[in-house]
């Protein structure tokens, strides 16, 4: 059976594992998806392949510690500094970024009626860093607010 799950800290609030193994079950597919409370994401890798996990989703906190510690990031990720997936390779942990891709499908339908032209982005976190770079290689102007200023750069 392969093994999914979902790294971050705090992770118990997450719904991925109802959502994801309601999905495999569906299509018979026999794989469990899991929850992972990880305190230092310094370790994620390590921890990712002594489980021998087939795949992750990487939330708060550890995005970056992802991204730091994968054998090799590919696509916009790599411009992010930053990644939400791990995917095991023949034992060799491949990092991409699913963020900005999948903000920019949620609003493709929008911006088929009406182009977005500029946008408002509260927050300086991960997502936040990906969609901003989205936006940019989209061409719409972008402002990013947040709390405290060492993050918006």
């Amino acid at each position: 059976m392969k093994k999914f799950t979902i790294f971050g800290n705090p992770v118990s609030h997450s719904k991925s594992p109802q959502m994801h193994n309601a999905g495999f079950k569906q299509l018979n597919i026999e794989s469990h998806y899991d929850k992972s409370h990880l305190d230092d994401g310094s370790t994620i890798k390590e921890v990712f392949l002594a489980n021998n996990i087939q795949g992750a989703n990487i939330t708060v906190p550890h995005k970056i510690d992802a991204f730091n510690n994968a054998d090799e990031v590919r696509g916009l990720a790599l411009e992010i500094g930053a990644v939400n997936t791990y995917i095991n390779e023949n034992g060799k942990v491949i990092a991409y970024n699913t963020d900005a891709p999948g903000f920019m499908k949620a609003i493709e339908e929008y911006q088929s009626i009406k182009p977005i032209k500029t946008a408002l982005i509260l927050g300086a976190g991960g997502t936040a860093k990906a969609i901003s770079i989205a936006f940019k290689n989209a061409k719409i102007e972008t402002t990013v607010v947040n709390r405290s200023d060492n993050r918006l750069e």
